[in-house]
């Protein structure tokens, strides 16, 4: 990669890195409503007796935590969801492919299909940090996104600094980052956490 090439790469990074804290920056300044009582009686587990004890027999009951369905399924389907949005934001990454069909003044400034795809990718960033029980997925989605050949070198880098988040916090084993190109490391090294 070029010295112009690796600085117009560093220079689109840094414009989706301060889209992407501004847009945090939003986030966190909206506050969820606090759950009233009954909401959070609901989603308490309940302890429920599971047998009576046989005539002559001195076991107690077995007590076993039944939890909410409701709370089940929702995580169930929150995880989902969650997985639905992350094939839906792979597929609208842009890809190297579609940045040479541009001309020399389309990418000029920074593509639009680039800004949109940081923007999404601080919004994803939004939700596993709200609900850390999606930051496996989040981590899975980050590496497979910094390891995609075709996708953009901006939009790689920025996958690639939240991998390395994400592998740490989960204490997963270290990437394995052989099959990534130096310049993306270089940029993704540039990049605030």
């Amino acid at each position: 990669m070029s010295k112009r090439a690796l600085r117009l790469a560093v220079a689109v990074v840094l414009i989706l890195v301060v889209g992407y804290f501004a847009t945090l920056k939003k986030s966190q300044q909206v506050t969820e409503p606090e759950p009233e009582p009954a909401q959070m009686q609901s989603a308490r587990p309940q302890v429920v007796p599971t047998f009576e004890p046989q005539q002559g027999s001195s076991a107690a009951p077995a007590e076993t935590v039944k939890t909410n369905d409701l709370s089940k399924n929702s995580e169930r389907e929150l995880k989902l969801r969650f997985a639905e949005q992350l094939s839906e934001l792979a597929k609208a990454l842009p890809t190297r492919d579609q940045m040479k069909k541009k001309t020399f003044e389309e990418v000029h400034d920074t593509p639009q299909e680039v800004l949109d795809a940081g923007a999404r990718l601080g919004n994803l960033k939004k939700i596993w940090l709200a609900t850390p029980l999606l930051k496996p997925q989040a981590q899975a989605f980050y590496k497979a996104c910094a390891l995609s050949v075709n996708t953009v070198t901006a939009i790689r880098s920025l996958c690639l600094v939240n991998a390395r988040a994400l592998t740490q916090e989960l204490g997963l084993s270290p990437l394995d980052e052989a099959a990534i190109p130096q310049a993306i490391k270089s940029i993704a090294n540039q990049i605030p956490r």
